[in-house]
């Protein structure tokens, strides 16, 4: 794991070394694990004038934590801090002329700035977050991958200080960063969905996101951010025209994807859901491990032991081809390394990730089994989303496969009759295009209600924070799919916060334990390719993610590939790992002076009166994810929220 932070002081004054170390040292998640007394963590640092630049990497494994993260040009005196996974490091090479030499990542991206300056980010492929101070021009250059895998948080006063870094509570520990909490993410905590309401906000006021695929030029006298890539319909060009051809293309780009994320060695594993994502991952992981003589795939998966689980039965499926070396976490294992995974749980950096226990049991084992990256298929999901496919074939007047896919749903889904989900589809594509908007603002409304009717969130203080204005705004990420083909709904999918949400969770997650979370689905190439698939390779026959799963016919069972139901683990983990720490009944209850600003009075007492164990799913959700809050809040109580509005 790599982290990477700096600041520059605008008006000219020189960087103190000890304000470089501070930030340095809270760029780490789990400082108890990762010291450099144990040879787990190391450290650069590089103070030119007014800037600092520094950097942290690690990792269970000590012996792969030698190549710095900083560098310099000693023609020129240009110098960069990066955290990044280039992928086309021999390509960028050749292209900069540098022939065989072993530059690491840091001299690469200098010789990239020096040639191309600001347009270097388009020729890397890759995750990065990385800054590049050329004293020529005194400017601080800093960039962001193109869907925000590499963290990039920053603070800025103009005309006086920038700063920067991988994680926002380290920010904090420079003085001239204020530790003002905002309100309106304490509201967000509160209410679905509103933890994915924009790419730049921050639980304070002062620290913002650099968003994904943006660049971001510091000079003495302006802050200037620019968007330098966007998923576009038709950037691959000849398209395939078949079922056959669609599924070698896709073959063909995850090839490379999983090529460029496994690398040389054997210290990169995979997840293993069951679903079609992790499990085609693996699968390619294994048949290119088995192709050049090398260890197995390892595999970490969260399995229960319930007679019928289709989560289990399809991970066993997987598992019963050669080449993996499973890792498999059962209700006995999650007991085994439940204080670490509780110590973990209760130290999240955001509220929004107390739900990540599950994730958090395949990390830390994966950490144990030596591994120091992971790959994962979470993006997938939205990459290759049907999204309103039913209804679109509606409105063109596809018929057959419009019924055919309603049918073929009811498979995933009993409880919703083939005839229900027609009729809703069909509902949505006759309705006259004058009727639209009344009809968006009036759904839109009663989704706003219900939200505020669900949560604890105290009224006076959702009125504080406009937070009608909140959700109209998170609505507006999601437009009217009738004006969009399926390439085109797919990469609004793509910008949606969700999206960069969860790669931003699994880092967090991942950082704790010093693992790096990879995500082959995010690579550009294979983005551009899927951006573009018609309706009939992503739902047919009530099957979402066709083309994948005609694509890896052969390589996975077909109970896999045509695999019906799926039952989601996480809560299951993250409840069994509650009950070998505190009650969060009585947590919540001894913590309710501390959300009092913020939570309505009597939902919290109701809910507390009631024995944990007696508590349905929904009202332990709602306690689970007050507490989190709570804790957090704890965790910072020398800090206010600033005036709401301001």
């Amino acid at each position: 794991m790599k982290a990477i932070c700096g600041f520059l002081h605008l008006e000219g004054q020189a960087a103190p070394p000890a304000a470089l170390d501070a930030l340095r040292q809270a760029l780490v998640y789990n400082p108890a694990t990762f010291t450099e007394s144990s040879g787990r963590l190391r450290s650069d640092a590089r103070i030119q004038d007014a800037l600092a630049l520094g950097a942290a990497r690690w990792s269970q494994q000590p012996d792969t934590l030698a190549e710095p993260q900083t560098g310099m040009h000693a023609a020129t005196g240009c110098i960069a801090t990066v955290d990044a996974r280039i992928a086309n490091a021999s390509e960028l090479r050749a292209a900069l002329s540098l022939g065989n030499t072993t530059a690491g990542t840091p001299e690469l991206l200098l010789h990239a700035w020096l040639r191309w300056g600001e347009d270097c980010v388009d020729h890397l492929e890759g995750d990065f977050a990385f800054a590049v101070f050329d004293p020529r021009e005194q400017v601080l250059f800093c960039a962001r991958d193109r869907m925000g895998v590499r963290p990039f948080y920053l603070h800025h006063v103009p005309g006086k200080f920038f700063a920067f870094a991988s994680r926002a509570r380290a920010l904090l520990a420079l003085p001239q960063v204020p530790r003002d909490l905002n309100p309106g993410r304490i509201a967000d905590a509160l209410v679905t969905p509103l933890e994915i309401i924009d790419k730049t906000s921050t639980f304070h006021a002062a620290i913002q996101r650099l968003p994904p695929a943006h660049t971001c030029r510091v000079t003495p006298d302006a802050l200037s951010l620019r968007n330098y890539w966007k998923p576009r319909p038709g950037r691959v060009a000849p398209l395939p025209r078949d079922d056959a051809g669609w599924a070698e293309a896709l073959t063909e780009v995850l090839e490379r994807a999983v090529a460029a994320h496994l690398g040389e060695g054997n210290m990169v594993g995979c997840m293993l859901s069951g679903g079609m994502d992790s499990s085609s991952l693996a699968a390619i992981a294994r048949d290119q491990r088995i192709r050049a003589g090398r260890a197995s795939i390892a595999t970490f998966s969260s399995i229960d032991c319930v007679e019928g689980c289709a989560e289990t039965i399809a991970i066993r499926a997987v598992l019963t081809q050669p080449g993996f070396a499973p890792t498999l976490i059962d209700p006995d294992q999650v007991d085994a390394i439940a204080a670490e995974l509780h110590a973990a749980l209760f130290a999240c950096e955001e509220p929004f990730d107390i739900w990540m226990s599950l994730v958090h049991a395949q990390y830390l084992m994966a950490a144990r089994s030596g591994m120091t990256a992971v790959m994962d298929g979470i993006d997938a999901d939205v990459l290759l989303s049907s999204g309103s496919a039913l209804t679109r074939q509606i409105r063109h007047g596809h018929w057959v496969s419009a019924w055919r896919n309603a049918r073929g749903q009811q498979r995933h889904y009993p409880d919703l009759p083939a005839w229900r989900t027609l009729a809703g589809a069909t509902r949505s594509a006759l309705t006259p295009d004058w009727a639209r908007p009344p009809l968006r603002s009036l759904r839109r409304r009663l989704r706003q209600r219900d939200s505020l009717d669900h949560s604890w969130i105290a009224p006076e203080f959702a009125a504080a924070v406009r937070l009608e204005d909140r959700l109209a705004t998170f609505g507006r990420w999601s437009p009217p799919v009738l004006e969009h083909t399926a390439p085109e709904e797919a990469a609004v999918g793509l910008l949606h916060p969700c999206t960069i949400g969860g790669f931003e969770r699994y880092h967090r997650v991942a950082s704790w334990h010093g693992v790096d979370p990879r995500h082959p689905f995010n690579d550009r190439e294979v983005m551009e390719l899927c951006v573009n698939l018609p309706d009939h390779q992503r739902f047919r026959n009530g099957h979402t993610k066709f083309v994948l799963r005609n694509a890896m016919r052969g390589r996975l069972p077909e109970s896999v590939c045509w695999r019906t139901g799926k039952e989601h683990l996480g809560s299951d983990v993250t409840l069994r790992v509650l009950a070998h720490g505190v009650d969060p009944t009585q947590a919540l209850g001894d913590r309710r002076d501390l959300l009092a600003p913020y939570i309505a009075r009597g939902k919290l007492e109701r809910a507390i009166a009631i024995p944990w164990a007696q508590a349905n799913a929904d009202t332990q959700g709602d306690i689970l994810q007050a507490l989190a809050l709570a804790l957090w809040l704890e965790r910072h109580h020398n800090t206010q929220p600033t005036a709401a509005g301001d």
